[in-house]
């Protein structure tokens, strides 16, 4: 079973390194969710609750994965939930690709990364790309 709190606590701090704060958040652990990896949720004024699946958490499950998600709701919480996918929400998670993810991973193309319906390196609709690199950069923008 990977660490929560750990992996939280790395990735709030590569967050703040490139000037995203998150606020208060507290992590809890989803043992009913079947769908989704993560869910941030406003509990009160200024505080956030991010669930994180436990599936992620066994150690069958990918460390990028966990991460991923991780960084996906922590932005929620940075936004306070407010803008969905879209406006702020969308600048900080760019933001975040550019300077924590580019570095490790090429994208396979821009218009995959950018919610396009098509991909015109792959000629081939977006949800037919079934490579394992597709399916981990999709992890911080789903």
């Amino acid at each position: 079973m990977k660490d929560l709190k750990k992996t939280a606590d790395e990735c709030i701090s590569q967050l703040r390194a490139i000037g995203i704060n998150c606020g208060n958040v507290r992590f809890t652990v989803n043992s009913r969710a079947k769908k989704r990896w993560g869910q941030c949720k406003v509990i009160s004024g200024d505080t956030c609750e991010i669930s994180i699946s436990d599936r992620l958490l066994a150690d069958s499950a990918d460390e990028l994965a966990l991460k991923n998600t991780i960084i996906h709701e922590l932005l929620h919480a940075a936004d306070k939930c407010l803008s969905g996918h879209r406006g702020r929400w969308l600048a900080m998670a760019g933001t975040a690709w550019e300077r924590l993810f580019r570095q490790v991973r090429q994208p396979l193309c821009r218009r995959v990364l950018r919610r396009s319906r098509a991909c015109r390196l792959h000629k081939q609709e977006r949800k037919e790309l079934r490579c394992r690199e597709l399916f981990r950069l999709r992890l911080l923008w789903s």
